[in-house]
């Protein structure tokens, strides 16, 4: 991990002045720093060395996309200038083979899960943080391309002409169980069935998607109660985290909008939110129907592959917390192979375990 000191002095080396620099003890594949320069407020995310790394090259444990410094500049300035949505100003790439960084703007806000414990989690300021967010992914969906894949610097979608979401959901599944194999979290036989479940889903899909019309659209993809900053509303007032951008389908958004958002307290509100969050997006100009089948049987697969990656992320861990995350994940896998059922709400459970918040709303 990079350290306070190391930092400051890598910072320094790119001719900034270090007024004052903090820690900032969040993020997967970067170590973060809040840091003041001259009076303007920056931060500087560095790579973490080894971080996502699959043969020797960094991947994102989602979608099987590069991860670049160059590749996450790019994408902040596409979604701020053409999906016209507050994402940071990028001051500079810095690579080197001792520490790579990216310095950015500091963007307005606090976190979204902040807001929401501000506001004794009221479920009336939840839904309308949820009412604000579907009103920005109706924007970002107006940024559509001609193929699927990695959004890279430049504009070029990666691999290139990929027309059926068939085809780039097999790429992605493909990376999370080499994984799998691997890690050992589940055991042959259970992962026999779990590929055998992605084979014949991906294929009766792509015949589905034959009819499906609707251009690759601009997918934010990494929404969590971390990730993203809000103003005193609710407002989403910063979206930082965009390194995962992709051209696909709306589903790969929603999937985990409702995995990670959505689903932030019990069934009954989750139902209520998603219901609201729905209607406010085709009030803001989205065609995306969440009952069309096609997009139901996108979201099954893309909910067993996050649980798939969660099995192999977990297995292992025994540090008194997540001793017991792989396995009930695996479960929730089968929930969906077997039962067709995506359980958003056991998910919310385990990850509630970390983040303490509460089953149900304390306010109306």
């Amino acid at each position: 991990m990079m350290n306070l000191t190391r930092a400051s002095e890598y910072i320094k080396s790119q001719g900034y002045q270090i007024d004052d620099i903090t820690f900032v003890p969040e993020g997967s594949s970067h170590d973060i720093f809040f840091f003041t320069s001259e009076g303007r407020n920056l931060v500087a995310r560095f790579e973490k060395k080894g971080s996502h790394d699959f043969g020797g090259v960094r991947r994102d444990f989602h979608y099987n996309g590069l991860i670049s410094l160059e590749r996450e500049a790019f994408l902040c300035n596409l979604v701020r200038e053409s999906a016209n949505l507050p994402a940071p100003k990028i001051d500079g790439v810095f690579p080197s083979l001792e520490a790579s960084f990216i310095v950015a703007q500091r963007m307005p806000g606090v976190p979204w899960n902040q807001f929401i414990q501000e506001k004794n989690y009221s479920k009336s300021d939840f839904i309308a943080s949820m009412e604000f967010l579907a009103e920005d992914i109706a924007k970002a969906q107006q940024v559509v391309f001609a193929s699927y894949g990695d959004i890279m610097p430049g504009g070029e979608i990666f691999p290139t002409g990929i027309q059926s979401f068939a085809q780039r959901l097999n790429s992605m599944v493909d990376l999370k169980l080499q994984r799998e194999e691997q890690k050992g979290g589940a055991t042959s036989s259970e992962l026999d069935q779990i590929r055998s479940y992605f084979g014949k889903s991906i294929s009766s899909l792509d015949d589905q998607l034959k009819s499906y019309h609707e251009k690759p659209v601009l997918v934010l993809a990494d929404f969590h109660a971390t990730n993203f900053l809000v103003d005193e509303r609710g407002k989403p007032s910063g979206y930082f985290d965009l390194e995962f951008c992709q051209a696909g389908m709306p589903t790969l958004e929603f999937n985990m909008i409702q995995l990670q958002l959505l689903n932030y307290f019990d069934q009954n509100t989750f139902e209520e939110a998603k219901d609201i969050f729905f209607k406010t997006l085709q009030k803001a100009g989205s065609k995306y129907d969440p009952s069309a089948q096609v997009h139901s049987e996108v979201d099954k697969i893309l909910s067993a592959g996050r649980m798939l990656t969660c099995v192999t992320a977990y297995h292992g861990v025994k540090d008194g917390l997540r001793d017991t995350w792989s396995e009930r994940c695996k479960e929730l896998i089968f929930e969906i192979i077997d039962h067709g059922k995506i359980d958003y709400a056991s998910f919310a459970d385990i990850m509630r375990e970390k983040t303490k918040q509460p089953k149900s709303p304390s306010l109306p």
